[in-house]
């Protein structure tokens, strides 16, 4: 099990989107493979690796009068977590050239822990978030494995901060 996907969530993060470039895959796996501690680095595969996992597949995209949702799936995805963003990105450029030609670095996001936790709207997030052993068996399938679905949401901070606050809570949830 990668016990970092339980930790509080770190001062900042580093995600970093690979899809297949040229190669052996495996290779450049067991090379970013070895680096990986599960805990300040975090590694997960996609659907189009070709392994077959119960449960694992792209997700579809979504669109609808006032929102898009798009799938970006990756071939191979790593999150990075620390204490300092030089570090990270130092780690992040280490670990995109081990995987290199085999796999293409796709994006890197960056992120912070923001307000001591709260979503850039100020709400707090992960409240219905099981704890101790329950977020371990929801977390996780009796293999130590799990799925991750990452989101990128761009915000509209000043419309949202206009709205009154009756309107704001429906809109988080």
């Amino acid at each position: 099990m990668q016990r970092g996907i339980l930790e509080p969530v770190p001062l900042f993060g580093r995600h970093l989107f690979f899809s297949l470039g040229a190669g052996d895959a495996q290779a450049a796996l067991r090379r970013v493979a070895a680096q990986v501690d599960g805990v300040q680095t975090i590694i997960g595969f996609g659907a189009s690796l070709g392994v077959q996992v119960e449960g694992l597949h792209e997700l579809p995209s979504f669109a609808g009068e006032k929102v898009r949702m798009p799938s970006t799936p990756a071939a191979l995805w790593l999150w990075l977590r620390g204490d300092e963003p030089d570090a990270l990105r130092e780690r992040g450029d280490a670990l995109v050239k081990l995987a290199a030609p085999e796999f293409v670095l796709l994006e890197a996001t960056d992120t912070f822990k923001h307000d001591g936790g709260r979503d850039l709207t100020g709400y707090e997030d992960g409240t219905e978030n099981p704890k101790g052993e329950k977020a371990t068996a929801a977390a996780f399938d009796a293999h130590g494995g799990s799925f991750v679905a990452l989101q990128h949401w761009v915000h509209d901070l000043k419309h949202f901060s206009s709205l009154p606050g009756a309107e704001q809570d429906d809109i988080i949830g």
